[in-house]
């Protein structure tokens, strides 16, 4: 876990892995055990959602627990109670709970810093951490999950998207449990 703690470069990102490695007593955290609150100055990148058994996975049975104000402002709107699919598009949501589908299916931990082009001639690199919770010893069922926005730059007029487009992770780390 030392190699996944160093890649970390949101410092607020690395406190919510910090918090989710002392509350580790098992294969997954309970989430009542993860105090969020003990990281204020992390919370506004945070979402926690719950997911039902892979059976059942569905963008309407994905729900936001938790939403931060960082969060709250990339989707325009404060999430929490709702649902994957009532909060982001068909294709988009989709797009989300075939990675979760994917998580529920070998569970880990997932760390990435993406590269996203905006319409605006503009690259984004966003950093996430995705962390299972359960209180299941054998089956996640749920995701506390760490997002920030490391920096902002032109594109290169080469690479210009018409459409905001996410381009596959620039760094990952998978640590399976």
């Amino acid at each position: 876990m030392s190699e996944l703690s160093a890649s970390i470069r949101d410092p607020r990102i690395a406190s919510v892995f910090r918090l989710w490695q002392e509350c580790r007593s098992r294969r997954f955290v309970r989430p009542g055990d993860l105090d969020i609150n003990s990281i204020p100055g992390s919370l506004p990148l945070l979402y926690v959602i719950d997911v039902p058994p892979l059976k059942q996975l569905t963008p309407e049975r994905i729900r936001y627990q938790y939403v931060g104000q960082e969060v709250a402002r990339s989707l325009g709107i404060n999430a929490a109670g709702m649902t994957i699919a009532e909060v982001l598009a068909r294709p988009a949501a989709a797009s989300f709970t075939s990675a979760i589908r994917g998580l529920l299916r070998d569970p880990c931990i997932l760390h990435s810093v993406h590269v996203n082009h905006l319409p605006n001639v503009t690259e984004v690199r966003t950093e996430r951490l995705i962390l299972p919770v359960s209180d299941s010893r054998d089956v996640v069922e749920g995701f506390c999950v760490a997002f920030s926005k490391l920096e902002r730059s032109p594109l290169n007029r080469l690479h210009e998207k018409s459409d905001a487009q996410e381009v596959w992770p620039e760094t990952l780390h998978k640590l399976r449990l």
